[in-house]
C-alpha cells in the first residue's frame, strides 16, 4: 500500500500539470468537438457528464451559472439539456474560443430564463 501511494500522488501532479498547460482544456470548442454528432461513446459521455454536472452547479448555486440566471424546468430532462447545448454551440462558432462553462451558462440561460 506504501508503494501506491506516491504513484497515486505523481499519476494526480502529472494530471494537475497537463489541464494547466493545455490551453485547450475546458474550451467550448472543445467541448463542440466532444459533443458533435458521429462521436464515440466516451466523447458523448464526457459531454453529457460536463454539461448536466454544470446544470447541478447551478441547481446548487441559486439557479445561477457563470454570473447568468438558468431556471429549467423540474420536468426537463439531461437530455433535453445537453440537446440545448449543442445546438447553442453549433449555432455559435463565434463563441467557442470563450470557456465551455460560459457557453453552458448562455445557452441554458437564453433557453430557460429566470422569472
Amino acid at each position: 500500500m506504501r508503494a501506491i501511494l506516491p504513484v497515486l500522488i505523481l499519476l494526480t501532479l502529472m494530471g494537475t500539470v497537463a489541464a494547466e498547460t493545455n490551453p485547450d482544456q475546458g474550451s467550448a470548442d472543445k467541448l463542440h468537438k466532444y459533443c458533435g454528432p458521429g462521436k464515440s461513446s466516451w466523447m458523448e459521455s464526457y459531454c453529457f457528464r460536463l454539461v448536466t454536472g454544470l446544470l447541478e452547479k447551478a441547481r446548487a448555486n441559486n439557479d445561477r451559472l457563470g454570473g447568468l440566471p438558468v431556471c429549467p424546468p423540474k420536468e426537463v430532462t439531461k437530455g433535453e439539456v445537453v440537446d440545448v447545448v449543442k445546438a447553442w454551440l453549433a449555432d455559435h462558432p463565434e463563441d467557442r474560443g470563450q470557456s465551455a462553462e460560459t457557453q453552458i451558462a448562455r445557452a441554458l440561460s437564453r433557453a430557460w430564463p429566470c422569472g
